[in-house]
């Protein structure tokens, strides 16, 4: 237990220790720079006042001329370790022409805190003027001038290292998940369990990796729309950026075994299909290597090869392990080659320690009966390892000592959430690591020869906005991840009302509520192992159109709009996608048959179906006009292929192509704008593109920060409705749970 000053000011979470002059969160020390304290605290004992500018200039520096920017920095130092992001008022609120208020309700000092109750925190050091705990290196400044800054700037900053030591693990108190159930003590080895949050530079981190040797940390990061490259140390919590922003998207990060370079896929304007990049732990030039990369790569033992898994669905349906050179990434030799109805499905693959054997993921293209599978790799052959060990979309990596394989996936319960297991080898004994309701991302796991596992712990938190494509959106619905509201569908009704999908229990349905977010009800009805998606609203509200497999395959269904009176209309399996003419008579759906995707129609009565277009395209939707067809052209698998096809609605040649952002993505739908005039699609990582039929290039509509978009809608008066999630990411080490 720890007892707190007397002269303090407490707050939510937070406590100001006015005899020392320091922030606290739950109990353990902040550093904020001591201007930025003295407003912190200015804010704080004149809590509901008003205070203005000119006041605080003159509070904080008494007697002396400083710019209006200076208190704006500060302001928002302030307001970065108080958590709060663009848009939230949480604690301080601008009044416009006026001033700074706080709104935090403050409370009186406790006197003691059990030390239990720690909440996962990012810790970050700010010097005065705002410097951060990171040195930021010019990439293409000689070596020496490198390391001197690296070494000055390790002088001046206080090392952290922030170890949690979870007494169970599924009792962690993290402030954005407060109501996690307690683990099970069986399956989970809570006294010994380590768990420490890597401090980051700042931005968002996405991708991550540990070094063999445990004492590195290479991650990918994303701070206003740009990524960067990062090396962190694992012991003084430092960090140096490796690669300068840009636009590249990086998807996997790795070391190289003698730790001398990081390995990355990635794509940028010059790459545009998933590359595997490297560039040296010293920063300098980026080196392509070969291209078709799409998941982690492994080494052999002695280091001269790699392992990567290369999909090709949207063409043949197959998936491929391959091997290469490590020195060149040439020489590639196929070492596994499925095809349906199996696939990969790991996102990465293991070589093992004696470098025999490399591990995969293998199930069918369903996503089910999956299995941990070794492949030799001499002759090629297939041996299971464990019963029912696999976890849907997940990540492998080999204990060091070859006693293992540590996995993270979907487990299947009704979080949703990714969670870690441990399968001995060659017995395949699951154990598992993490039992909370926490979610670790599955694009991010490394074991160190140390046996320290990094990976990435996200939340995901659903919402739903209501806006004109503008700043002025507003959030209307606060969703959870096991509801997953609006993840797989949403539309606006003609009656104002908006349809959304909810995941409850085994099944998920279409519900709806009103524009303000009040009057929520479900309409389909729940069936066991169905899923609803894709809802469309006929003109006449009489309807309601979606895909699902209510029927064991992917069929288009129509109900009345109260959710009654269920009607499939296509039968055989393998369509979806449904999407409705503007007189709400006709449905343009994609079937996929022999590997091809293609456009066909159907009645809104169930009259026959007929194709209507025999290209490859996908994601119809048409014009509010009715006058032509908008749809994903060609095999989308990869980002060379990704374009936008206008056709007539009644089929034949396209009227139009366009290539659409690098960044770009067809699937779960795109819109038109309400004027027929332009076409708008999702970013694959945040916000919405609008390409202009007669511009040369698209341009981004504004959505709220590290906010992800996953459906949207346009009412017939320009509104525009969407569901998606924020991002919240820490990098997480754990130890200590064999």
């Amino acid at each position: 237990m720890r007892v707190f000053s007397r002269e303090a000011i407490c707050f939510d979470q937070f406590e100001i220790d006015l005899d020392r002059r320091l922030v606290l969160r739950f109990g353990e020390p902040l550093s904020l720079n001591p201007k930025a304290l003295d407003v912190l605290i200015a804010l704080v004992e004149k809590r509901g006042s008003v205070l203005s500018k000119e006041y605080l200039l003159e509070r904080i520096w008494p007697g002396q001329f400083v710019e209006e920017n200076n208190l704006t920095v500060h302001i928002a130092a302030v307001r970065k370790l108080l958590g709060e992001r663009k848009g939230e008022h949480r604690f301080i609120i601008t009044v416009p022409g006026r001033g700074y208020k706080f709104v935090g309700e403050i409370r009186e000092a406790d006197t003691e805190i059990v030390i239990e109750q720690h909440k996962l925190e990012r810790i970050v050091i700010e010097e005065e003027g705002g410097m951060t705990d990171v040195a930021v290196i010019d990439s293409q400044a000689p070596l020496a001038v490198r390391f001197r800054t690296i070494m000055s700037r390790a002088n001046l900053i206080l090392p952290i290292t922030a170890l949690l030591v979870a007494t169970a693990f599924g009792g962690w108190l993290y402030l954005s998940r407060p109501n996690a159930s307690r683990t099970a003590a069986s399956e989970v080895n809570a006294e010994k369990l380590k768990a420490r949050i890597f401090t980051t530079s700042g931005g968002i981190p996405h991708r991550v990796a540990i070094s063999p040797s445990g004492k590195l940390i290479a991650y990918a990061q994303r701070y206003q729309g740009l990524d960067t490259i990062w090396l962190g140390d694992t012991e003084s919590n430092n960090s140096i950026q490796i690669t300068p922003e840009s636009g590249r998207i990086h998807n996997y990060v790795g070391f190289s075994p003698e730790e001398r370079q990081i390995y990355f896929t990635a794509r940028d304007d010059n790459h545009l299909i998933w590359t595997l990049m490297r560039v040296s732990i010293y920063g300098g030039a980026v080196q392509s290597l070969t291209t078709g990369v799409h998941s982690s790569i492994s080494f052999s033992p002695d280091g001269k090869k790699f392992a990567f898994i290369r999909r090709d669905d949207a063409r043949t349906d197959q998936t491929f392990l391959i091997v290469a050179d490590a020195d060149t990434g040439k020489n590639e030799q196929i070492l596994l080659q499925t095809e349906k109805p199996q696939r990969i499905f790991s996102m990465g693959s293991a070589w093992s320690p004696d470098g025999s054997e490399i591990v995969v993921g293998i199930s069918d293209t369903q996503g089910e009966n999956c299995e941990i599978t070794a492949v030799n790799v001499k002759d090629g052959s297939l041996s299971k390892i464990g019963e029912k060990a696999c976890l849907q979309n997940s990540n492998l990596a080999w204990l060091h000592d070859g006693s293992g394989i540590v996995v993270t996936g979907d487990v299947g319960d009704e979080t949703g959430n990714n969670q870690i297991k441990l399968i001995s080898y060659p017995a395949g004994e699951v154990r598992r690591i993490t039992n909370d309701t926490l979610n670790y991302g599955n694009y991010s796991l490394s074991v160190s020869a140390d046996h320290r596992v990094a990976v990435l712990q996200t939340r995901e938190d659903p919402k739903i906005w209501l806006g004109d494509a503008t700043e002025s959106a507003r959030n209307i619905l606060e969703g959870s991840r096991v509801r997953s509201e609006g993840m797989h569908g949403l539309d606006i009704a003609p009656d104002g009302k908006l349809l959304y999908t909810v995941s409850a229990g085994d099944s998920r349905t279409i519900w709806e509520m009103e524009e303000d977010g009040t009057n929520q009800r479900q309409l389909t009805p729940s069936q066991k192992d169905s899923n609803d998606t894709q809802i469309s609203a006929t003109a006449d509200n009489r309807f309601i159109v979606f895909a699902a497999n209510r029927s064991g395959e992917s069929e288009i269904w129509r109900s009345s709009r109260e959710g009654s009176n269920l009607t499939q209309l296509t039968h055989g399996g393998g369509n979806s996608e449904p999407t409705l003419t503007p007189d709400g008579l006709q449905i343009i759906y994609t079937a996929r048959r022999d590997g091809k995707s293609s456009l066909w129609r159907v009645s809104i009565e169930g009259s026959k179906p007929t194709q209507i277009i025999n290209e490859e395209a996908s994601w119809a939707a048409v014009s509010p006009d009715g006058k032509y067809i908008a749809c994903s052209y060609g095999k989308a698998f990869d980002a060379v292929d990704k374009r936008i096809a206008i056709f007539p609605v009644d089929g034949g040649k396209p009227l139009k192509i366009l290539n659409i952002d690098k960044n770009g993505v067809m699937f779960n739908r795109l819109r038109w704008s309400p004027d027929s005039r332009a076409i708008v699609y999702k970013d694959l990582v945040q916000g919405l593109w609008r390409q202009e039929l007669d511009a040369a290039k698209p341009m981004r509509l504004p959505v709220p920060d590290n906010y992800r978009v996953i459906h949207f809608d346009y009412s017939a008066v320009g509104k525009l409705v969407y569901s998606g999630v924020v991002q919240m990411r820490e990098i997480v080490i754990l130890s200590n749970f064999r």
